[in-house]
């Protein structure tokens, strides 16, 4: 069924019914600098919560309130983060793991997230993936992997692409990136991996 801007009409617009604009660009940047990631007590949210960001973006856009903190410890709670053994500590969030985050930061309004699917290879093989993708009457959100390692939102507001011009954005230099300026993405910082994410609600579980 459709909802028009995620039910949340004041906070956000949904002009053409795909796409939820105007949503706050929120990046790891605006966690303090003392909020430690998963359970490590040396690396901040701040400094490689690259991952952590782009799932709070999902969850930001479906309605969520709570802080990047927050969704950290929700994570925490609920032991979502895999072990890290460069950092050695739970710190990585895989993609199953991170649409759990979403559905648990979201279950107030109904909402479960999980992952799909993941489109590899070239830009070509990634961009027929992404078209097929907005030709399902389904919502998606997707992400994008960097050859560094990095992770980011594949456009601006988290939601997938809705038209075959966002392509570029989202497999060029115009993604949306979560994290400080010194990590944004460049020329020679490509995506290898997107991944799909599938979002369903149950209007009669929605609580208010």
């Amino acid at each position: 069924m459709y909802h028009y801007a995620g039910n949340n009409p004041v906070k956000y617009t949904d002009p053409d019914g795909k796409n939820i604009d105007d949503v706050p660009s929120d990046t790891q940047q605006s966690a303090a600098s003392d909020e430690y990631l998963g359970t490590s007590k040396k690396i901040t949210i701040r400094e490689q919560g690259c991952t952590l960001t782009t799932f709070y973006r999902m969850a930001k856009v479906l309605g969520y309130e709570g802080s990047l903190a927050d969704a950290n410890q929700v994570a925490l709670d609920n032991n979502l983060f895999d072990y890290c053994k460069d950092d050695d500590a739970y710190t990585l969030l895989s993609p199953k793991n991170g649409a759990a985050l979403v559905t648990a930061l979201c279950a107030k309004d109904g909402y479960t997230v999980m992952y799909d699917s993941h489109a590899s290879g070239n830009a070509t093989d990634m961009a027929k993936a992404i078209n097929k993708k907005e030709n399902t009457p389904v919502r998606f959100f997707a992400t994008a992997r960097l050859k560094s390692g990095h992770s980011v939102s594949i456009n601006g507001n988290s939601v997938i692409a809705n038209d075959i011009t966002d392509i570029s954005n989202a497999l060029g230099v115009k993604y949306n990136d979560t994290s400080s300026r010194g990590r944004q993405n460049s020329n020679e910082d490509a995506p290898v991996r997107v991944d799909f994410f599938k979002v369903m609600q149950d209007n009669w579980a929605r609580r208010k």
